[in-house]
């Protein structure tokens, strides 16, 4: 089982650790699964929507989950994360995929509000 989550932002919460909240854009995310995050194993370690837990979240929900095994600077605002139920980190994420924004101001790379000739 696979799912794909759509990170709308990142935050780190004393007692949680990081705790990205993101729509799920495909497929069943559930405690423990994993995926593979700059070379580390990032493991969904709870989920919540609108101030209640959950064992599993699905395509269309917009949750907060903390994740074990990564720091806050491992993952970005913008970012597509494909998680899995599978042991293998490299399993989770297909091949070629960056977890790192196209640029570090955003998708457009900062362009509104600047002067293009």
């Amino acid at each position: 089982m696979e799912a794909t989550i759509y990170l709308q932002d990142v935050y780190h919460i004393t007692g949680l650790g990081v705790v990205p909240v993101g729509e799920v854009k495909s497929g069943t995310l559930r405690v423990g699964m994993r995926a593979g995050v700059n070379g580390k194993t990032a493991v969904v370690k709870t989920i919540e929507m609108h101030h209640e837990q959950l064992q599993e979240a699905h395509a269309g929900d917009n949750i907060g989950f903390s994740l074990g095994g990564v720091g806050k600077k491992d993952l970005f605002k913008g970012t597509t994360i494909r998680f899995s139920d599978q042991e293998s980190p490299a399993a989770a994420m297909p091949a070629g995929t960056n977890p790192e924004p196209i640029h570090p101001k955003g998708f457009l790379g900062g362009l509104f509000g600047r002067r293009v000739r």
